[in-house]
């Protein structure tokens, strides 16, 4: 963050694109021309425009650096923050060099009705350690190893990425991946069961769970999400008791409100709510934000366990 309204973006050098389906463009890589042409298009020419009005402007330092300009209220003569900018950044990026061949007469918007386009919905490709192989609409999809991904490439800085525990180091032989598209949702549990698929979405079967965990042919997987049940608290003062704004007594460093607030917090017990509502799965939260912002979740904040 150059302040609170600008951040400066460096790309990770040596990330390749994979080949396009035409096999034109065979050494691409990953780039800042890519970063602004896909936020370009998701603020100018998507479905969601308006998820990205806070971009004010996008400068290109270099090949490598992009400075994003935000604007959280245009209807202000200065630039405001804006607090959902973090994730609006984690979206798909595009291949620059593949989807930019023809522009509209300004010579600025891309063409989305360009062929390029229409076959990249269909023959999408990327920078991850599996390519499209095929694609049979309502089957199945079928992906290979990108034998170029940056993942094996000993070249590329790998530095903070934690690769190997996040995508493996591919000592398995593994070399293709096949995604079946199954409508129905017992037919899908079925094959699971009899070994035809090899991951499954326990979606409306979560009484599945306990068994699968009980038995070691199994492994339940699971990840933190952008979501977050709380509690919160009504501080109007016109609250009498919660949003009281006197000085404690005892403590007349906090306020009345304050103390019968901390009371109550110290007073639910989240483990036992997780325990009988959540079956245990959920993760006790302590932070404003999602447990998924990682490094933004300050480790020092207040935590409130069960303490009567």
């Amino acid at each position: 963050m150059l302040n609170d309204t600008c951040i400066r973006i460096k790309c990770r050098e040596g990330i390749k694109w994979q080949t396009d389906p035409g096999r034109v463009f065979t050494d691409e890589y990953f780039d800042a021309y890519d970063i602004y042409f896909s936020l370009y298009s998701w603020a100018h020419v998507s479905e969601t425009q308006h998820l990205y009005k806070w971009i004010e402007e996008m400068k290109i330092v270099d090949q490598y650096t992009i400075d994003i300009f935000i604007d959280g209220d245009h209807d202000t003569l200065e630039n405001e923050p804006f607090t959902s900018f973090l994730p609006r950044l984690s979206t798909q990026m595009f291949p620059e060099h593949y989807l930019n061949q023809t522009q509209e007469a300004d010579g600025v918007t891309p063409d989305i009705l360009d062929e390029s386009w229409n076959t990249f919905a269909t023959n999408c490709l990327g920078t991850g350690p599996f390519e499209l192989g095929s694609y049979n609409e309502g089957i199945d999809t079928t992906l290979t190893i990108f034998e170029d991904c940056w993942l094996t490439d000993s070249s590329v800085d790998k530095t903070n990425m934690n690769s190997d525990e996040r995508f493996g180091d591919f000592s398995n032989g593994v070399n293709s991946l096949r995604i079946r598209i199954i409508p129905d949702l017992y037919t899908r549990l079925l094959e699971f069961e009899i070994g035809k698929i090899d991951l499954v979405e326990l979606g409306t079967f979560m009484d599945k769970r306990d068994a699968y965990l009980a038995n070691p042919d199994y492994t339940i997987q699971e990840e933190v999400t952008s979501a977050f049940n709380f509690l919160g608290y009504n501080m109007r003062e016109d609250r009498d008791h919660i949003g009281n704004p006197n000085p404690a007594p005892g403590d007349e460093s906090i306020t009345v409100g304050l103390a019968i607030r901390k009371a109550i917090s110290y007073a639910i017990d989240r483990v036992e709510i997780n325990d009988v509502v959540h079956r245990g799965d959920y993760s006790i939260a302590d932070h404003p934000i999602y447990q998924k912002m990682g490094i933004w979740c300050n480790p020092n904040i207040i935590r409130y366990n069960h303490d009567l």
